[in-house]
């Protein structure tokens, strides 16, 4: 059952000063392979452009994880953006420079219960969507996208600006 904004904001500060056991690593192999390529039509404005379709299975993960986050009852959905609309949005990166053409973004829209306007964040990161679904769950823990385990807690400011939850 989804919650209204007040009781997501007791809860994120319920994790702070948690108990953590030491974080487990695993090794990561992989075959190396040439670049398959995929057409996709950015969700805004509906252009076409061939991308790599390594990087697609990250959105189709995402976007399966934002199904499990509509599933709690939360108002929630990510769209595939290319860059032109992604800058239009203002989304930039870190250091402040626009988004390259050479991959579609992912732009993520939150509202938890009685929330009247969207939260609009960016993040191509599966492990971002994980952290978030995981705290809306009451979970401790989750697994990223390699398999390793991550403490919710240690994902604070993901979730804050993820859910755009602040306090």
């Amino acid at each position: 059952m989804a919650k209204k904004r007040k009781g997501l904001i007791e809860q994120l500060k319920a994790l702070i000063g948690l108990e953590k056991e030491p974080e487990l690593m695993g090794a990561m192999c992989y075959e190396t392979h040439m670049p398959s390529f995929v057409t996709l039509k950015c969700d805004q404005c509906g252009m076409e452009k061939e991308y790599d379709q390594f990087l697609m299975t990250e959105d189709d993960e995402i976007i399966a994880t934002v199904q499990q986050i509509q599933a709690l009852g939360y108002d929630a959905k990510v769209l595939r953006t290319c860059a032109a609309c992604a800058n239009k949005m203002g989304f930039k990166y870190k250091d402040g420079t626009p988004l390259l053409d050479s991959v579609m973004y992912c732009i993520f829209y939150f509202k938890n219960k009685g929330q009247a306007e969207y939260h609009v964040t960016r993040s191509e990161d599966p492990d971002d969507y994980k952290a978030v679904l995981a705290f809306l769950k009451k979970e401790d823990r989750f697994y990223d996208r390699n398999e390793a385990l991550h403490w919710v807690a240690d994902n604070k400011e993901e979730i804050k600006r993820m859910t755009g939850i602040t306090f």
